[in-house]
C-alpha cells in the first residue's frame, strides 16, 4: 500500500513538531473594502483615489510617511480545493490554495496553510514540504471588525514555487506534504478535491506603498477579484481587500512597531466610506460564495 510508511512518519511528525519554531515571522493586517467603490473600467483611478486618501490618514495618524504609489503589480487566477459536500480541509482548519499568473502558466504555486487563534496549534502542524522550491512561515493574521475590534489568527503555512500539478484528489497533498499525510493518511488518497464554490477568482494587485513604521517598513496592497477572467468594463469586484505587513525572521517586533502599526490599521478602519467591517479572510469568503459546496444541500 503507498501508504504504509505513514506509522513510521508520525513518530517523525511527533518529534519534528515538539522541536517547531513559534516565532512569528511576520504579521498582515487585511481590511475588506466596499466592492461598490471599485469598478474594472475606472479600476486605477478608483484605486489611486483610494490609497491617496489611505496614505493621508495614516499618517496623520501615526506621524510618519507613507511613500510610494499604488500601481497594478501581479495579475493571476486564484482557486482554492476541498472535498465537495464535506470541506474536510476547512474542518481540519486547513486550506488549499493555487495561483497562476495570467499571463504566464508556468509562474504557478500551491500553498497550503492551517489558521488557529493558538500560536502553538498552528506551529506545531506539520507543513513541512519535500519539494526543492518550498518556503514556511508562521504568520499573524490581523482582522477588523466593528468598534474597533481587531482579532487574530495565526496562519502556518507553506507555498510551493513552481508548481505543476492538476490537483485532483488529496493524494496530490500527501505527496507535496508529508507531515500533513502523516497525521491525516486516514483520508482516502483518492477523495476528490474540487474548486471550492466552483469558481476561479481572477485577481488584480495593486502595490507600490509603504509605511515607515521605524524599524520595519510596511507594504501596502489592494487585491481586487472578480469571478469572470475577462470582466466587462462596468463589473465590480467580489472582494475589495487593503493589507500590509511587515516581516522579521527573527521574530523581534519592537513595542514602537506593533503600536505604529495598530494605530495605522485603527486609522485604516475610520475611512467609513470605503470600508466594510465584516472582520472575515478573503479564504473565508470563498467559502461563503457557494453555500451548497461544502453541504451539498
Amino acid at each position: 500500500m503507498k501508504y504504509q510508511w505513514i506509522a513510521s512518519l508520525s513518530a517523525l511528525f511527533i518529534i519534528n513538531a515538539a522541536h517547531a519554531s513559534t516565532d512569528i515571522t511576520s504579521r498582515e493586517y487585511k481590511l475588506l473594502l466596499d466592492t461598490d467603490k471599485f469598478t474594472y473600467q475606472s479600476e486605477a483611478s478608483d484605486v489611486a483615489n483610494y490609497t491617496v486618501q489611505l496614505a493621508s490618514v495614516i499618517s496623520q495618524a501615526i506621524n510618519r510617511n507613507v511613500s510610494g504609489n499604488a500601481s497594478l503589480d501581479k495579475e493571476r487566477f486564484v482557486s482554492y480545493w476541498d472535498v465537495p459536500n464535506a470541506c474536510t480541509l476547512r474542518t481540519l482548519g486547513y486550506s488549499f490554495r493555487d495561483r497562476v499568473s495570467r499571463y504566464d502558466a508556468n509562474d504557478r504555486d500551491a500553498a497550503l496553510k492551517f489558521r488557529s487563534s493558538d500560536r502553538f496549534i498552528s506551529a506545531y502542524e506539520d507543513l513541512a514540504s519535500n519539494r526543492s522550491k518550498a518556503e514556511s512561515k508562521l504568520e499573524d493574521d490581523l482582522l477588523l471588525g466593528s468598534d474597533d475590534d481587531i482579532s487574530i489568527k495565526v496562519s502556518h503555512s507553506t507555498k510551493i514555487s513552481g508548481y505543476g500539478k492538476n490537483i485532483n484528489k488529496i493524494d496530490d497533498i500527501y505527496d507535496d506534504f508529508p507531515g500533513f499525510a502523516a497525521k491525516y493518511g486516514v483520508i482516502d488518497a483518492d477523495t476528490p478535491l474540487s474548486r471550492v464554490g466552483n469558481i476561479t477568482m481572477y485577481e488584480r494587485r495593486y502595490k507600490g506603498q509603504e509605511i515607515d513604521l521605524g524599524q520595519f517598513d510596511a507594504d501596502l496592497v489592494v487585491s481586487l477579484w472578480y469571478d469572470n477572467p475577462a470582466p466587462l468594463p462596468g463589473s465590480k469586484p467580489i472582494i475589495a481587500e487593503a493589507s500590509f505587513d511587515y516581516a522579521d525572521n527573527q521574530g523581534e517586533y519592537t513595542s514602537k512597531v506593533v503600536q505604529r502599526a495598530q494605530q495605522a490599521f485603527l486609522a485604516m478602519g475610520k475611512m467609513s466610506d470605503w470600508v466594510k467591517l465584516d472582520g472575515i479572510t478573503k479564504t473565508q469568503f470563498v467559502y461563503q460564495y457557494d453555500s451548497q459546496f461544502c453541504s451539498g444541500q
